[in-house]
């Protein structure tokens, strides 16, 4: 008897703690909406990327429950078109490095972009205008 007590214990914390929802992720993306390609220059981690036209480029990746609202910290963001080198200005309120300034991603972009099925994808997309207002570093 008290083996099958104990198998149905056992069997019920079984059930409860699958059924309990995991933790979630948002993943951070920038999506290059010019019609020219566009190189980033991340301040962590990562070499230079070129983005073609209609490419994304992978920021970070949080936990749902982890407060974040700059992304990089403090660290300067470059980003680089028709040879003109730009620094992200922060001041801007549609700054790409605040992630109140992301929404969410497209279907097929989430899709494409995430690494498992439960992930949460925002991006920030990038445009001609948004790049030529930032912060001239180098001509």
């Amino acid at each position: 008897m008290k083996k099958c007590l104990n198998l149905l214990l056992f069997s019920t914390l079984l059930v409860i703690m699958t059924g309990c929802e995991k933790s979630r992720s948002i993943l951070y993306a920038m999506g290059n909406q010019t019609d020219k390609e566009i190189i980033v220059y991340p301040p962590l981690f990562k070499d230079a990327t070129i983005l073609a036209p209609g490419e994304y480029f992978s920021i970070a990746v949080y936990d749902i429950d982890v407060p974040v609202q700059a992304l990089y910290g403090t660290r300067p963001f470059y980003i680089s078109m028709d040879g003109v080198k730009y620094q992200v200005d922060r001041n801007q309120k549609d700054n790409c490095l605040w992630t109140w300034n992301y929404h969410e991603a497209p279907k097929e972009v989430a899709d494409s972009l995430r690494d498992y099925k439960g992930e949460i994808v925002s991006v920030y997309e990038l445009t001609e205008d948004y790049i030529q207002r930032q912060i001239v570093v180098d001509e």
